[in-house]
């Protein structure tokens, strides 16, 4: 049996559960009645915890339930449906969502007791964050600011092109995440904006505004602020933080600070007790008291939406579950995991991450919002627009498993049968060659426990279903541990804290943010328990030490992008703990979530890839865990019917096709994002189905697993449904953090400097062509043209490098030399010498850009001369190569030259031939790319030995003479180079660039060229040395 410390996942000592307010034999009783939906009216009538529910819930249907006795036949029935869902809902969906369930805290045990006292539930009321805006936004019209009040830049408005953007619009009911508005960068907003980076108060505003600009009168200053407020291009500071746990409380201080003592603060203060007191009256008991309070709030400002948000929870230390559930789920998260490590390289960044090292190298950071500047920086990555992501790479290890799937799929659409097993042995075979480092550090399960009673538990006699995971530990519950306690608090505080203990060099920030469906903000109110934060919406340093988007730089490892801050050689990791949808946060957030994600490998509910879609979908079970329920898709073409059919038309071919795919009684039916369970066999339930094929959707059925068992946590009230969230963290066994104390340091450096514009003292050219004909260019054209404008003295230096991209494949070539002379006489001759090119059809186009040097990459300022030196005369080292291939001066393939050529530049580095077998190991593990080796261990080993030897002219061969001449070419520049690397304790990195910028140049782009030359020298100096060994015995 497994060693439970050996686990890759560890569950946190407590979980949290969810319990509708209703049993479940209030569904199954009242699927007894002949008349269904006169029953439900009588049950709700009795009920006043359901009347308090939907009073909360729909505050319209309470109404029309209130008056149902005027209404008519046709919107009784209405009311019946609405009614039946509702009630399906409290009593079969354990879901928060106001008083339907309530949430709990338990801890593990040796064995099961899960009891609740509904005389103990209590419930939390706090306002809607919907209607809080819309009382401000009243405020605001009626009322005037005072010259105190605080002002800042909105973080996320961002400047292209003379113009100020804002993407992320919050208003009431916004469905719209992508609206935007802009304003013209006058230098008036410009300043505007920049002084209010910082909050500052809106008279300093004014007054440094009227320094600055003497013409303007006051009152149309105060205008033009107040449009840029109305545009959300600047913020009041008045909207609570969401990462607080009063916010009530927090506006209305704002409110008074920013306005004074008006009128409606004490109405406010009145609201806020009254609430407060709502929240102490039993259950079923607060209804007049609760229409009081909306009719009160409505009377402030009405959002057109419920005014206050309900939760509601059942405090307890006592409630224990067996252990051998957080063991079974501990070893089902590993399948889960190893099952979603495949679709690792199923990247959204991964084309932005080679864009960002393309163009800025891995040896520089760059501030965040530089990056997301399409002006100065990449943009926003494509696939944010809506573009879709490239395929990526099948492993050989999926493919199998895709395969085996398919296979057993297809025997259930044959046999039809409804699970498929997954085999143990099968797995474990399929997931052996997977890294554990790179798990995530925690995240969250939430399963249903299906058992006929508790004593059944404790046996081992259950099955755990797992429907939903989230990727960041402790975000389920997050929202509700004001209710929950001081000891769940404590539990979160541990939780977060074991989570950063595995990271010890890295940061951790939480983030909070409004949506822009501003009353979605209530999913996102939680405290944070992390040292750093980012809040957009107020930062206050009582809610952790404040962290802005200029705070944040973005660097590249060859694997992937990271974060960090200015000058603290620690990697950034930004968490947001709470359940808000991360595709829809704006696009700087989304962008920081998904690059603090990218370093760990995640983990995902079942997947079925391309058979997602499938109008069929047996049960997946592994062990005593059902990974995804059976579920079908039924639709009116399914079914071969017509549009514009009645319900009641589609009784019989429903059933016979629910008789001929066996679905069972009781299932869930899904639209969209609605979820009720149903007994299809019931007329009135049967008739919701039908209603929705008969709408032309889409209706998902999902088996209810267990049918009408399979519950056991107990109340006074009967047997209720039940789900789970429990906390997984990374066992420290297999935590491997990176070591990120190479992380470039940041300097500041005048963009002169960095960038060289045409007409400058560089020139820097693109020549567009097939791929095929780049050798010749190099060798045969370009050396001529070099020649004559070196002897003019035109340019002084030249270098290239070979590019491939979605433009073309083209060579880039950069000239150095009196800026005056480039712009009078270089750019004329390059005129004439492209014509002529074009007339031979050797280039497909031209273009003229700037060149922005990569100064970090190459050792920072003070080296970039001796870089840009060293590439001159490697570049002329090469197109020496590429002449005596090409006139067979000698005779061995490109891969071979090149092995030779990156011995020689290890050698001129310094290193001797342990240190280059040490150098080139860490990158050379192909072991494909050593085909072929074989016939060339001799000669290479040969050809070594006196590649590293100083005398020129000890060997007679006169092949490896003109290559070792060759490689003088760039000798002296290349020792000068290396020793100021040396000098100035730069990373080893740098070497690593030369060598693959020297093979770009040689081989081209083909990387496994490059791959191919790497191996080659590094067993030509194992060989040597193994020689050298042998020889010395």
């Amino acid at each position: 049996m497994k060693d439970f410390n050996e686990s890759l996942f560890l569950p946190a000592s407590t979980f949290m559960v969810r319990v509708p307010q209703l049993p479940i034999d209030d569904f199954y009783d009242l699927l007894k009645n002949a008349n269904l939906y006169e029953k439900l009216f009588t049950f709700y009538e009795n009920n006043p915890i359901i009347q308090e529910s939907i009073l909360i819930a729909s505050p319209s249907l309470y109404e029309g339930l209130a008056n149902r006795h005027q209404s008519s036949n046709k919107r009784i029935k209405q009311l019946a449906s609405s009614l039946l869902k509702y009630i399906s809902r409290m009593s079969t969906r354990p879901t928060p969502f106001g008083l339907f369930s309530f949430v709990s805290m338990g801890k593990w045990g040796s064995g099961t007791e899960l009891f609740f006292n509904f005389k103990n539930v209590k419930k939390r009321a706090r306002t809607d964050i919907a209607w809080l805006a819309s009382v401000l936004a009243k405020i605001c019209e009626e009322n005037i600011l005072l010259p105190s009040v605080l002002i800042r830049t909105n973080p996320l408005a961002y400047t292209v092109g003379g113009r100020t953007y804002l993407k992320y619009i919050r208003k009431k009911n916004n469905k719209n995440s992508k609206q935007k508005i802009s304003v013209r960068n006058s230098p008036l907003i410009k300043r505007i904006i920049e002084l209010s980076k910082t909050p500052i108060a809106m008279l300093s505003l004014e007054e440094k505004i009227l320094f600055d600009y003497p013409k303007i009168e006051r009152n149309k200053l105060q205008i033009l602020i107040r449009q840029l407020l109305t545009k959300q291009i600047l913020r009041l500071s008045i909207m609570p933080s969401l990462l607080s746990e009063t916010p009530f409380e927090d506006f209305i201080n704002n409110v008074e600070n920013s306005f004074g003592k008006i009128a409606t603060i004490a109405y406010l203060h009145r609201l806020l007790k009254e609430i407060e007191n709502y929240s102490e009256i039993s259950l079923g008991k607060g209804v007049i008291q609760l229409k009081e309070l909306f009719t009160k709030m409505n009377k402030v400002s009405n959002s057109g939406f419920t005014p206050l948000q309900i939760d509601s929870a059942y405090p307890s230390n006592l409630l224990t579950l067996n252990k051998k559930i957080s063991n079974e789920l501990s070893e089902v998260s590993e399948i889960l995991w190893k099952l979603s490590f495949w679709k690792k390289d199923l990247n959204p960044l991964k084309s932005y991450h080679s864009e960002f090292l393309n163009k800025y190298g891995s040896s520089r950071i760059v501030n965040l919002k530089e990056v997301l500047n399409e002006d100065l920086g990449l943009g926003i990555p494509e696939t944010y627009k809506g573009k879709n992501l490239k395929h990526y790479n099948i492993s050989e290890e999926e493919e199998k498993f895709i395969q085996w799937l398919r296979k057993e799929y297809e025997e259930c659409l044959y046999k039809r049968k409804q699970e498929i097993v997954l085999n143990e042995k099968f797995l474990k075979n399929l997931t052996t060659n997977i890294d554990k480092t790179e798990a995530l550090l925690s995240f969250d399960i939430t399963c249903e426990i299906i058992a006929n009673s508790q004593q059944d538990i404790d046996a081992g006699n259950y099955l755990i279903f797992v429907p939903f995971i989230t990727w960041e530990g402790g975000s389920t519950s997050s929202r509700f541990l004001d209710l929950l306690g001081d000891s769940a608090k404590s539990y979160m505080k541990d939780l977060i804290h074991n989570e950063e203990l595995l990271e010890k060099n890295t940061l951790f920030s939480d983030i909070s943010f409004m949506p822009f469906d501003i009353r979605t903000g209530n999913v996102c109110i939680h405290k944070n328990f992390r040292k750093y934060v980012i809040d957009l919406d107020n930062p206050l340093s009582k809610f952790g030490k404040q962290i802005s988007f200029d705070d944040i730089y973005v660097g590249a490892t060859s694997k992937r992008l990271f974060l960090t801050l200015k000058n603290t050689k620690k990697e950034l990791v930004v968490r947001a703990h709470h359940l808000f949808n991360p595709d829809l946060a704006p696009e700087i957030v989304k962008f920081l979530r998904e690059v603090s994600s990218e370093r760990y490998s995640n983990i995902s509910p079942f997947f079925w890839g391309d058979l997602e879609q499938s109008f069929f979908l047996p049960r997946i079970i592994y062990k005593k865990t059902i990974l995804c329920a059976a579920q079908w898709i039924i639709t009116l073409d399914i079914l071969q019917m017509k549009k514009n059919i009645k319900p009641q038309q589609l009784e019989i071919p429903f059933n016979n096709w629910a008789k001929k795919w066996k679905i069972p009684r009781y299932v869930f039916m899904t639209v969209g994002d609605k979820r009720v369970l149903l007994d299809r066999k019931q007329s009135e339930h049967l008739h919701e189905i039908l209603k929705e094929i008969q709408k032309g959707n889409e209706v998902k059925l999902i088996e209810k697993l267990g049918q009408n068992k399979g519950c056991w946590v107990k109340s006074e009230r009967g047997l209720h449904v039940s789900e789970f969230t429990i906390s997984f963290i990374k066992n420290k066994k297999y935590s491997s953090p990176e070591d990120f104390s190479q992380i470039p340091v940041h300097k500041d450096i005048l963009l002169k400097d960095r960038i060289k514009l045409p007409g400058s003292e560089w020139l820097f050219a693109k020549f567009y062509m097939n791929q095929d004909s780049e050798n010749y260019f190099i060798a045969e054209l370009l050396p001529k043209f070099i020649n004559a404008i070196l002897h003019q003295k035109i340019i002084n230096q030249f270098f290239f490098i070979r590019y491939k991209c979605k433009n073309g494949d083209h060579l880039r070539i950069r000239f150095k030399g009196k800026k005056g002379i480039l712009a009078s006489k270089l750019i004329p001759l390059l005129h004439d010498w492209i014509l002529e090119l074009y007339e031979d059809q050797l280039i497909k186009d031209y273009h003229l850009s700037s060149y922005e040097k990569e100064i970090e990459r190459y050792g920072g300022a003070e080296l970039m001369d001796y870089a840009e030196n060293f590439f001159f005369f490697d570049s002329y080292c090469t197109i020496v190569l590429l002449q005596l291939i090409k006139n067979k001066a000698i005779n061995f393939p490109n891969y071979v030259v090149a092995a030779l050529s990156i011995i020689d530049l290890l050698k001129n580095c310094g290193f001797n031939v342990d240190e280059s077998i040490k150098f080139l190991s860490f990158s050379n593990k192909d072991k494909n790319e050593l085909i072929g080796f074989r016939e060339w261990r001799k000669p290479l080993t040969d050809l070594s030995k006196v590649m590293m030897q100083d005398n020129l002219f000890e060997n007679k061969n006169d092949k490896i003479q003109l290559l070792k001449k060759t490689f003088t070419i760039r000798k002296e520049a290349l020792l000068k180079y290396s020793k100021k690397i040396k000098q100035k304790g730069k990373n080893i990195s740098i070497i690593e660039t030369l060598i693959h910028i020297h093979c770009n140049r040689f081989l081209g782009t083909n990387h496994s060229l490059e791959k191919k030359a790497r191996v080659y020298a590094l067993q030509s100096l194992i060989s040597l040395r193994h020689l050298s060994i042998v020889g010395s015995h």
